[in-house]
């Protein structure tokens, strides 16, 4: 009856998978294997029956891929090949002896906590321990792994700081960094839902702005009238200048005109010898897609003789009325504040206030201040800037400085073209700067005397 209990318990039982001899670890392999033939042995009663069946169950659990290999074991005689306990131990010297100590350690120093949790990174390391034959030395070499592996560098740098770190301390306090943390994000989450008040906002519709836009009115720079911000409802869109023959504009605004009436006077003419660029907005406004929600002004900077005039930010001056202008940089999630410099020919911007991966363009330039020092530049750039009281949008160029403790500047030109300050050119003496000239289509500056 007995006999008849285990037999049916066998058919209930599944067989152990076969044994996999391509792992590339054939130790760990027939370890895992053995492990679960002796549970099954136990479990159906096998290993109180004869060898005959024992060795039958097994040649049958190991698979066809292992039979070669146990026919081929180095048996003495015919009798060992109907001993079990011979057949185990062979085995265990071909699987053992096919293992490289050297390989399996390698393994292990290059075990690295990946997106897992403490403990399930201390288990690899066991396992990994395991065929390295470390010896006596297993538990300070896994100690030292787990220094040199997990992910956090506080956790780190307080194993590091501990004078007697050992397995059990290492253990501990690795455990106790990671709980602490888990509890201090739900605690913190918790404590935002809390106090969060989400703000209801009414959206404009694009048709509503873009009316809006259009009865905006101006003061023309072409046509010297004020009129809608529309091209075709300048009078001087699409007229011929009388002093230049140029286009879209009047004599009485042409600025070329102007300049070559001051040079053919002037007794000394000089060249200039940097670059100098137009403040203009972008004309293709009109042609935006229905998307776009605001109008977006491309500003330049005028640059002469290669040297740039700016404020000194680490002067305490006495005077404490400046002015100060919000601007969220397209990239960055808080806004920039921002001093409206009359008296600067640039933008100026530290490196620090950048967003990620701009792109900064080397420059020859010398940012010159009022004191008669020099700021090292870095370069240039172009940042889509925001105002943060009429949501209007920018392109603005910038000459980008070293450091992080200066406050980023907006120059006379574009402070104007951004509505931000106004000058009274009315109350004002005006007449052409000796060290410029106009090359093409581009804007003169002019120099303020008494």
């Amino acid at each position: 009856m007995a006999t008849d209990a285990h037999t049916s318990s066998r058919t209930k039982v599944p067989l152990p998978r076969p044994l996999d001899l391509q792992s590339g670890n054939l130790k760990s392999s027939w370890e895992k294997f053995k492990q679960v033939w002796d549970s099954y042995e136990i479990i159906t009663g096998l290993d109180k029956d004869s060898d005959r069946v024992r060795i039958a169950h097994f040649i049958t659990a190991i698979g066809h891929n292992a039979l070669d290999v146990h026919n081929g074991l180095p048996y003495k005689t015919e009798d060992e090949k109907k001993d079990f306990s011979v057949i185990l131990n062979l085995w265990e010297k071909y699987c053992v002896g096919k293992t490289n100590v050297t390989y399996e350690r390698y393994k292990f120093n290059c075990c690295v906590q990946q997106n897992e949790t403490f403990d399930s990174y201390y288990v690899r390391l066991r396992k990994l321990a395991l065929t390295c034959e470390f010896g006596q030395l297993t538990d300070e070499l896994i100690r030292d792994r787990i220094v040199c592996g997990i992910t956090d560098n506080a956790t780190k740098k307080k194993l590091l700081q501990e004078p007697e770190l050992n397995l059990n301390k290492c253990l501990d306090l690795c455990r106790a960094t990671e709980t602490s943390k888990s509890q201090l994000k739900i605690m913190s989450s918790d404590h935002v839902e809390d106090t969060t008040v989400h703000a209801v906002y009414k959206r404009k519709t694009h048709k509503t702005q873009k009316t809006q836009a259009k009865n905006e009115t101006i003061n023309c720079r072409y046509c010297g009238q004020r009129h809608e911000l529309i091209k075709t409802k300048c009078p001087a869109f699409g007229k011929s200048c009388k002093k230049c023959g140029k286009s879209n504009h009047f004599a009485e605004k042409c600025i070329t005109g102007q300049f070559n009436q001051y040079q053919s006077g002037s007794k000394h003419k000089s060249k200039m010898r940097g670059k100098v660029n137009v403040v203009q907005s972008d004309s293709s406004s009109e042609s935006e897609s229905e998307d776009e929600v605001e109008e977006c002004l491309w500003l330049t900077t005028v640059i002469m003789n290669e040297e740039v005039k700016c404020v000194d930010n680490h002067i305490n001056a006495q005077n404490t009325k400046k002015i100060y202008a919000l601007m969220k940089i397209k990239g960055n999630h808080r806004a920039t504040k921002f001093q409206v410099d009359s008296g600067a020919t640039c933008n100026v911007i530290p490196e620090a206030n950048l967003p990620l991966g701009t792109e900064i363009k080397e420059s020859d330039q010398k940012l010159s201040m009022y004191n008669h020092k020099t700021m090292p530049v870095q370069g240039t750039c172009k940042l889509q800037i925001r105002n943060v009281k009429n949501r209007k949008k920018y392109l603005v160029p910038f000459v980008v400085c070293k450091g992080y403790k200066q406050i980023p500047l907006l120059g006379s030109s574009t402070a104007q073209q951004m509505k931000l300050i106004e000058v009274k050119h009315e109350n004002i003496a005006v007449t052409l700067s000796e060290n410029c000239t106009v090359k093409g289509d581009t804007q003169v500056t002019y120099t303020l005397k008494d």
